[in-house]
């Protein structure tokens, strides 16, 4: 929780219910080196000991965490202990991971009161918001931003939204600001990864199979502004140096072919992107959203229903303004994220600057103004 606002870290202390639904079981996936460290330190073997045990009983089965010693599943932390009012506390309290004294209550789907405190999820985009040209995030950047989403954390859920797979997001975007998320929408909304460790595919086999069917056909075009195509689970990309205009071409192709009806063609600002009809990443957003009101943070053309059907949009300096047509069609108008004090409906905000830096300045106005 950001302590810069004392009044909602007063609301979210007195909401906890002493419940432990958010003291997961498996203690050991969540230690840090420098909570190993401060228990040697302070001479704690008990934490120490019951560590290495669990990192050798307790295994993953089915998404559950297992003890190998008794075959059974287990449900909450070993340090958890009960009072005699029926709440509980945590015995090592005073010693705890860092994960467990920076959790606020609402903050995860574990929590109780998660579906009342998080009102928003954010769905941000990576290439040229959050990443900036060269598929890079600026390590100055990186702090700033996780400091920022953290402040959001307990009052959005926060979801990259990408048109790439979750190996790419755990190359390219850094740990702090992967650690602030609560999930990914991968694929252009194809698929979604809800723990951070697997995919989940949204759309079925035989969209899967039509997309195969034409990268089979267009692979054979031998495209000379084509540099490489991506291949993923349920979608391909075509990376290129210019990929406004090698979308024209790409399209007016399909557009000719018996695919024309079953798939959607549009672009990023490094790559062209074929994906099942009707996908997109707002799409995936509400999918995870539950109802939530929906912000969307992203820049290029195929990020156009994510800034147009989420409740709140915003991009950075480098909008991409061949949109602009479509998106003062439907009424939302374009402004200026400075001149704004509060969040518009039916409005794109603009930063004044472009990529990372740009997405940085939203995430302050969003988390000053939420």
């Amino acid at each position: 929780m950001p302590n810069s606002d004392q009044d909602e870290n007063k609301i979210c202390r007195k909401e906890c219910l002493r419940c432990a639904h958010c003291c997961q079981p498996y203690f050991s996936l969540y230690v840090s080196d420098q909570d190993e460290e401060q228990w040697r330190l302070e001479g704690r073997r008990e934490i120490l000991e019951r560590l290495l045990w669990e990192r050798k009983n307790i295994v993953w089965q089915d998404d559950r965490p297992v003890n190998l010693s008794t075959g059974e599943v287990e449900r909450r932390c070993h340090w958890v202990q009960k009072n005699p009012d029926g709440t509980t506390a945590c015995s090592i309290h005073n010693h705890k991971p860092k994960i467990c004294s920076d959790y606020s209550p609402g903050s995860s789907e574990l929590c109780l009161q998660y579906r009342r405190v998080r009102e928003y999820i954010i769905g941000i985009d990576l290439h040229g918001t959050l990443l900036a040209p060269g598929e890079k995030f600026d390590e100055e950047l990186v702090a700033p931003i996780a400091r920022e989403l953290d402040r959001l954390k307990g009052k959005a859920l926060l979801w990259l939204c990408t048109g790439n797979d979750l190996s790419f997001v755990d190359l390219k975007v850094p740990a702090p600001v992967r650690e602030m998320m609560d999930g990914y929408v991968l694929e252009t909304g194809c698929s979604v990864s809800r723990d951070k460790r697997t995919e989940q595919v949204l759309s079925n086999a035989e969209e899967i199979r039509t997309i195969k069917g034409l990268e089979i056909f267009l692979r054979k075009m031998n495209f000379p502004e084509l540099n490489y195509f991506a291949r993923r689970l349920t979608t391909i990309s075509m990376f290129t140096d210019q990929p406004r205009q090698f979308y024209y071409k790409v399209k007016l192709i399909v557009d000719k072919t018996e695919y024309r009806d079953r798939v959607a063609v549009t672009y990023s600002s490094v790559a062209v992107d074929l994906l099942p009809g009707g996908y997109d990443k707002f799409r995936g957003l509400s999918a995870v959203g539950d109802g939530r009101k929906t912000i969307g943070i992203a820049d290029s053309a195929n990020d156009l229903n994510l800034l147009l059907r989420s409740d709140y949009a915003f991009s950075p300096a480098n909008f991409a303004r061949e949109l602009e047509p479509a998106l003062l069609r439907e009424g939302r108008k374009i402004a200026e994220l400075s001149h704004l004090d509060s969040l518009e409906q039916n409005t794109l905000a603009v930063s004044c600057q472009s990529e990372t830096r740009g997405a940085l300045e939203i995430l302050r106005f969003l988390a000053k103004h939420l």
